[in-house]
């Protein structure tokens, strides 16, 4: 323990702490090895960083920053900050607990991105390069904005902002965590979800806008928007879109919906296939249904 800074570097090796507490800032380095660190407390920022793996298997708290750096993989059972971020980068990511006050900035440049609970006062933003691996979240909550990107697959269980706008971007599928589907909602704000190949959604709620898109198969249980609501993909699946506000538009090669109700217009456009919608709602009969002729 150290009523002042607390650091403790190795240049040639892993470095390991098993307790440290300092009044202000903690450092546990390692260059050419790991950096382990069992539980850590700092008065102001926390690192923990190696040039191969670095983990935290108990919790590092810090009022500053939180930092977790890696060049391999960056694992930890919690890290938090009370009073700022809290950044995490590594070839690989593996984190079941991550609370920031402020923003929560997570990066994988190679493999998975894999984290349990996240939470972050004003905004989040998870990164996952590299043509291996996935991003996978099971619960995340930020106050004013997330954003989420995959090079590959995106499994997110749970995503929610209060304000601010959730983007989900992902090159393939967009689904919830072990086949199941995702849950996407910001209270306030817009829902932008994009699926390279299939996104398979559960619940998705939006105070503003929301657009959905995958480019072979879009499948939505419930869709709720304050104002519109936009669906472009291969085939669309939908059990009940709602525009609380505005305009409905859907888009595909084929489209199955079950309930669309409109605050203003509803239009859908099946450009190859069939168009299939069994109850439809509109405050304005200002409707555009089509499909193509029969051959």
């Amino acid at each position: 323990n150290a009523a002042t800074s607390l650091s403790a570097t190795s240049r040639a090796g892993d470095a390991a702490l098993g307790n440290g507490t300092a009044g202000t800032s903690l450092l546990l380095g390692a260059t050419g090895g790991d950096a382990t660190l069992g539980t850590g407390t700092a008065g102001t920022t926390g690192t923990v960083q190696a040039t191969g793996n670095a983990s935290i298997t108990t919790s590092l708290t810090s009022a500053g920053t939180a930092t977790l750096t890696a060049g391999n993989l960056a694992s930890a059972a919690a890290i938090t900050s009370t009073g700022a971020d809290v950044v995490i980068t590594g070839a690989s990511v593996n984190v079941a607990n991550a609370n920031a006050a402020t923003s929560l900035a997570m990066t994988a440049s190679a493999g998975d991105l894999i984290l349990g609970t996240g939470t972050a006062g004003t905004t989040a933003t998870l990164t996952k390069s590299g043509g291996t691996g996935a991003l996978a979240v099971t619960s995340l909550m930020a106050g004013s904005g997330a954003t989420l990107a995959s090079s590959t697959d995106a499994r997110i269980a749970d995503a929610v902002t209060t304000n601010g706008t959730l983007m989900v971007t992902t090159v393939g599928e967009l689904t919830g965590l072990s086949g199941s589907r995702a849950n996407l909602s910001s209270t306030n704000g817009d829902v932008i979800a994009m699926a390279g190949t299939n996104a398979l959604l559960g619940t998705v709620t939006s105070g503003t806008g929301t657009t959905l898109s995958a480019g072979t198969s879009l499948d939505v249980t419930s869709l709720t928007a304050g104002t519109d609501a936009t669906l472009t993909g291969g085939t669309i699946t939908g059990g009940s879109i709602t525009a609380t506000s505005g305009a409905i538009s859907a888009t595909g090669t084929t489209i199955n919906v079950m309930t669309a109700s409109a605050g203003t217009s509803l239009g859908m456009t099946a450009t190859t296939g069939d168009l299939t919608l069994g109850g439809v709602g509109a405050v304005i009969p200002e409707r555009i249904i089509t499909r193509p002729p029969s051959a």
